[in-house]
């Protein structure tokens, strides 16, 4: 239809209904996050309002595509589950191969979100001499507290970036997916 194409979003809904009458929690994955241009502005209501609707079933979600660290928890729509975008493992321009790692709790919140970067961009290296070298934890780096990083720490934690010099400097390699600070800096600020 004009809003479920190939009716994916019936057969995730058909998903979501089993797992919440088996009382299970379940993380939507997949390519492109469903915030961006590439989806079409129809899909994007539809699969909203899909998650919202089931809200309680989703712990999380986790995308790619755009080479780039973020998070998403958008503030026009309330009890939105916690959208986590992670960097490249393939190198594209300027970005430094990365990964995510995420720790989950019982109740399938995520209570760490950790980045594992690749450094050889910024020290020069080809990968096959370059070392794993751990960022900090994420949550921490973006101000978001103790806890479980839910919709409303990720508010706190962007609102962190756009008011303090200090969190946007300490965050902006981090969500740069591996971009040299000066690249995101420029993109960010203009």
């Amino acid at each position: 239809t004009s809003t479920d194409p190939c009716g994916q979003l019936a057969w995730l809904e058909g998903r979501l209904v089993a797992a919440q009458q088996a009382g299970r929690k379940v993380y939507i994955t997949a390519h492109i996050p469903p915030m961006m241009d590439l989806w079409e502005s129809t899909f994007i209501t539809a699969f909203n309002a899909v998650i919202v609707k089931y809200s309680s079933v989703v712990g999380a979600q986790f995308y790619g595509h755009t080479h780039m660290t973020a998070f998403l928890a958008p503030s026009a729509i309330p009890n939105y589950p916690p959208v986590f975008v992670g960097g490249s493992i393939t190198r594209v321009s300027d970005t430094n191969t990365c990964y995510q790692r995420y720790t989950v709790n019982s109740q399938w919140e995520v209570t760490k979100w950790e980045q594992l970067m690749l450094s050889a961009f910024q020290a020069g290296l080809t990968p096959s001499n370059a070392l794993w070298n751990m960022s900090m934890n994420v949550g921490s780096a973006l101000s978001m507290g103790t806890g479980p990083i839910t919709r409303t720490s990720l508010l706190a934690g962007a609102n962190s970036i756009k008011t303090s010099p200090a969190a946007f400097n300490s965050a902006s390699n981090l969500l740069g997916g591996g971009y040299p600070s000066s690249i995101v800096n420029k993109v960010c600020t203009g």
